[in-house]
């Protein structure tokens, strides 16, 4: 597999959607392909062999994929949800690609994590709870 570069580009807040599901697509292709692989090596009789495991190449190829275009919808959601509740967003670190396995261990900060889920909760409350007065004050104009 090539080496993975970051790109950053500005679109129309109108042609979010499409490029959000242009990357689920893409994300959804890469993942019926690892799954025929799979379906064929699920019915070889001897699976030991040097074309079995350039399937299995293949298949952890398309699972990596699948993560790297999984993880740009989340960002994308991420920033359109913060967008859309006037959140100001932390200035972010160019975002890491794995390398190696995703299996070896790292050097993840948890509190870092714990951090994290908890702007999350706190946003995502705020934006439900923005809702509901919007619609209780709707309810009381009407």
């Amino acid at each position: 597999m090539g080496q993975r570069v970051n790109l950053q580009y500005t679109v129309d807040i109108d042609e979010l959607p499409n490029e959000t599901h242009r990357l689920v697509i893409k994300a959804h292709e890469h993942s019926k392909l690892c799954s025929c692989i799979l379906s064929e090596l699920s019915e070889e009789d001897d699976i030991l062999t040097l074309e079995n495991l350039e399937c299995v190449e293949k298949a952890r190829e398309k699972l990596m994929n699948i993560d790297y275009a999984l993880q740009d919808i989340q960002n994308i959601i991420k920033g359109y949800i913060a967008h859309t509740s006037g959140i100001e967003q932390q200035p972010q670190a160019a975002p890491q690609v794995p390398h190696g396995s995703l299996y070896e261990p790292n050097n993840t900060n948890l509190d870092d994590i714990e951090q994290q889920i908890d702007r999350f909760k706190e946003v995502f409350e705020n934006q439900i709870a923005s809702q509901d007065q919007d619609d209780t004050s709707e309810t009381q104009n009407v």
